[in-house]
């Protein structure tokens, strides 16, 4: 009788052991699935010009892609005060067949969005893909919040990623974030967000 008990508190010992282990890596596993305000989850930005580039990207091919946040969209697109920038996109990067898909603002899970639902569904792969972005992602002063260097790291990755899916042979020249803040070196982004990606 004694034994029988021993065999049954054993096995106990055992389911319990089993199902903590599971539920352990259950919850190990969901960490890891992005979800809606990671830097790697997509996030909805429907817009006029998402809707012009999606076109544009239908009607023709390019050979050299442009991709990113107002760094990118200020070259000869975004006009005001960087109305002189249209020169240096007309003199640089017009004659190159390319197309600007910088938007004003947008961090990486916008990117990846925009990617993701058509701004890349060109029929003939681009040479070159130039991928910068990231710096609004380390911004809490206009963001409710501010991702981290690997966060920011996975959701440059995810953006790379969805670029090989669609255009496996096209060339990924990927940038470092530049220095953000102006005047205010508190707001100047440490090296860290540029050394994850070494």
């Amino acid at each position: 009788m004694l034994r029988t008990i021993k065999v049954i508190f054993a096995a106990s010992l055992c389911s319990l052991f089993i199902s903590n282990s599971a539920t352990s890596a259950e919850v190990k596993i969901n960490r890891q699935i992005p979800k809606l305000g990671d830097a790697d989850y997509p996030r909805p930005s429907p817009s006029a010009r998402h809707d012009q580039k999606v076109k544009a990207a239908k009607d023709r091919n390019y050979d050299v892609v442009l991709i990113g946040d107002s760094i990118t969209h200020t070259l000869g697109e975004l006009g005001g005060k960087y109305e002189p920038m249209k020169e240096v996109w007309n003199r640089h990067f017009a004659p190159l067949n390319a197309i600007n898909l910088g938007h004003n603002g947008y961090r990486t899970e916008q990117i990846l969005w925009n990617l993701q639902n058509g701004e890349i569904d060109f029929k003939k792969s681009p040479k070159v893909v130039m991928l910068l972005i990231g710096t609004n992602n380390t911004d809490d002063r206009n963001f409710k919040t501010a991702h981290t260097a690997e966060q920011i790291f996975k959701g440059t990755k995810a953006i790379v990623k969805t670029i090989r899916k669609r255009h496996p042979e096209t060339k990924i020249l990927l940038l470092r974030i530049f220095p953000r803040g102006g005047d205010d070196e508190k707001g100047v982004s440490p090296p860290a967000f540029n050394s994850s990606a070494k």
